[in-house]
């Protein structure tokens, strides 16, 4: 039996008279290729079943199915439920618990032409995720399970559950749809979505406030869902923070637009609704925090202070009056806070690329932000955590105490603010130096007057008449200027300290009375250039990156054909599920290239989830460079998945320290055969 899939792939196949191509189905069914291909598969072994020839391919992904004419003599497309497949099934019992607020086990089983023992197995994962949503699954000897929460908890539930379909709700028009779109179709089938748009906008307007694409999404499925739950009699009971949320702008704007949907759907919009529908424009992502509503939030000004203070004892640098320190978080955590009670994840995640570089800093950020939870009853996220982390990274480079014994730099620079960054940045990944000021040419003087400087480092020309030594560099180091600066005596930088042998040195002179205080110094001091190598769950490259990992010489039309190459490697070693190829793809043309790491490189990922087997890696060669979204050219790829979302971390360190100091990419486009690549990956 065919699931949904494949049931759409044949009666596209049979409207066309038998012809198309993986490219026009992977477009109208809005499915990946290589899910496509999957399903091909899986037709071809149902049409050997029912004694017809299976399709035909030929080059140029075009596929014929040259007996549909006799195919629809003989059978019917199944319009049932009984052959959804395993992730389908759970979906289509998810929105019955959700939207129905009850379920039968035994009407399901048959509805769905499975065994009473799969249906129960399948409403306890429903059930786990419910309890984590404050919503349970009550026995009722009447109805079988029936919903139990708050309607605020219930609609939240359902938004999350919605929020999967946006794409399909708000700009599909395909005629082929799986079952969990004609479900979602059916729901929302008496929902005008231009009203909602129309509403949504005219807001827009009147606030001069412009929504992201993923916050429109979200208040527009909300306003779905709140029109169907007014309708069917269901009314918000309780609101936190009501006052508050009454004397903002939005609350003003809301009461003069509500109009719009009253009148379309003859539903009254009493207080709370408004209310809610106010906290979800809130709580939005916008573009313009000029107009914010939070000045005067004095609880969050406060906690905020003293997070910062908290944090601020963790380290070796004073940041606690840093002024764009305290204006750069309360600015971003107010949104934050709101899209937390909201439950709206962030999508643009950065929280594996802060783990990675700066590990220390994130685990003081989460540490530092528990009296903020205590008060507001609620847990930052790792993703929210990571851009808060950013926060306080960008104070400690401000504030960095200027040791006495190293060498004091002044680096002078004439081509702008972002190329002086990114020449102290390199500076500081090859020296251990004291940089005193970065400034331009024409501040030179005036700044040698009041600094005590050793060394001048400039990407401009400078008169000899100055006593002080000067170095011309350019504004992205070559070895040609690292040379010049390796004869003015400048301590090199260790990329990688080994934390057993600082213990080591230490235990053979010193007493050590608290050992775990001295461990969070020593990262507090060496920040990422750390290695805790006494844990066990410390994992290199290596241990990932096996010969049966790598393949060399591929050949890629596009990126997408790239990662499915490499993405076939975890799945032909068991580490993933088919399923987790097309969340790469999926995550890649939803964010960009944010995967493209550095020159020639990327590293596709997806989150964990059911397909995720074990932390893994595969690593591919392209013979040509594919090009990623924002045309970024590409020829290595490295995929990866991770089962607790950390023992693949401390191999992406080993990654970057490759491709920075060893030549990495470079190395592997020369490599002829495996073994060659494996010993470029031991360092």
């Amino acid at each position: 039996m065919l699931n949904s899939k494949g049931n759409n792939i044949l009666k596209y196949l049979c409207k066309n008279e038998g012809k198309g191509s993986i490219k026009e189905l992977a477009q109208t069914l809005q499915l990946s290729e290589r899910s496509i291909r999957y399903e091909l598969d899986k037709i071809d072994e149902y049409l050997l079943r029912e004694g017809l020839e299976p399709l035909k391919r030929k080059f140029g992904g075009k596929i014929f199915f040259e007996k549909y004419d006799i195919f629809l003599e003989n059978k019917e497309f199944e319009e049932n439920k009984s052959n959804l497949d395993i992730y389908e099934r759970r979906e289509y019992l998810s929105f019955i618990c959700v939207f129905d607020e009850k379920i039968n086990l035994t009407k399901a089983s048959k509805i769905l032409d499975v065994s009473r023992t799969t249906i129960r197995n399948d409403i306890r994962d429903i059930r786990e995720e419910l309890l984590n949503n404050n919503l349970e699954l009550k026995i009722s000897q009447q109805e079988g399970l029936i919903l139990s929460g708050e309607e605020t908890d219930i609609r939240k539930q359902q938004l999350k559950f919605l929020r999967k379909y946006s794409n399909f709700i708000f700009y599909s028009n395909v005629d082929l749809k799986t079952k969990k779109e004609l479900i979602v179709e059916e729901y929302i089938k008496y929902i005008d979505i231009n009203i909602i748009k129309n509403f949504i906008n005219y807001i827009q307007r009147l606030l001069d406030k412009i929504i992201s694409d993923e916050a429109y999404n979200i208040i527009a499925i909300y306003l779905i869902i709140a029109i169907i739950r007014i309708k069917q009699g269901k009314i918000l009971e309780k609101i936190a923070n009501k006052q508050f949320l009454k004397e903002t702008i939005e609350y003003e704007t809301i009461l003069k637009a509500k109009g719009i949907i009253e009148s379309a759907y003859d539903i009254n919009l009493e207080e709370n609704e408004i209310l809610q529908i106010t906290d979800y424009f809130l709580g939005s992502h916008t573009y313009n925090f000029e107009k914010s509503y939070y000045s005067n939030w004095i609880e969050i000004d406060i906690l905020v202070k003293k997070f910062i203070d908290k944090f601020n004892k963790k380290i070796d640098v004073d940041i606690s009056k840093d002024k764009l320190l305290l204006d750069g978080i309360l600015n971003h955590i107010k949104p934050t806070i709101y899209r937390l009670q909201n439950k709206i994840k962030l999508e643009n995640s950065i929280f594996v690329e802060v783990l990675n570089s700066y590990p220390t800093i994130f685990y003081n950020t989460k540490n530092s932000l528990k009296e903020i939870e205590k008060y507001l009853g609620i847990e930052f996220s790792n993703d929210e955590v990571a851009f808060l982390a950013i926060y306080f990274k960008a104070a400690i480079d401000r504030n960095r105490y200027k040791r006495k014994n190293l060498k004091k730099v002044l680096v002078v620079c004439g081509y702008g603010y972002g190329t002086s960054n990114l020449l102290v940045q390199q500076l500081k990944e090859i020296y251990t130096i004291n940089i005193v000021k970065t400034i331009p040419r024409h501040l030179l003087e005036k700044t040698l007057q009041k600094e005590e400087v050793d060394l001048i480092i400039s990407t401009v020309d400078i008169e000899d008449n100055i006593s002080i030594p000067i170095v011309k560099v350019k504004s992205i180091l070559t070895q040609e200027d690292i040379d010049k600066l390796d004869k003015y005596s400048l301590s090199r930088q260790r990329k990688r300290y080994m934390l057993s042998e600082l213990l080591e040195i230490i235990e053979e002179n010193c007493t050590i009375e608290n050992k775990e205080e001295l461990i969070k110094g020593l990262n507090i001091y060496f920040e990422q250039r750390l290695v805790n190598d006494i844990e066990e769950s410390e994992y290199k490259l290596t241990d990932f990156i096996k010969e049966k990992n790598i393949l060399l010489n591929q050949i890629a039309e596009t990126w997408e054909e790239a990662v499915i190459l490499a993405g076939n490697i975890l799945v032909d070693n068991k580490i993933v599920e088919v399923n987790y190829i097309d969340a790469m793809i999926e995550n890649i043309k939803k964010l960009g290239s944010y995967v493209v790491i550095g020159e020639n490189i990327a590293i596709p990922h997806a989150q964990k989830d059911e397909s995720v087997l074990k932390t893994g890696m595969g690593l591919i060669v392209l013979k040509k460079p594919v090009i990623f979204p924002n045309d970024r050219k590409v020829q290595v790829i490295l995929v990866f998945s991770s089962l607790d979302n950390k023992e693949h971390l401390n191999a992406l360190a080993d990654l970057v320290e490759l491709i920075t100091d060893y030549n990495l990419i470079e190395n592997l486009l020369k490599a002829k055969n495996v073994k060659q690549v494996l010993k470029f990956l031991n360092f």
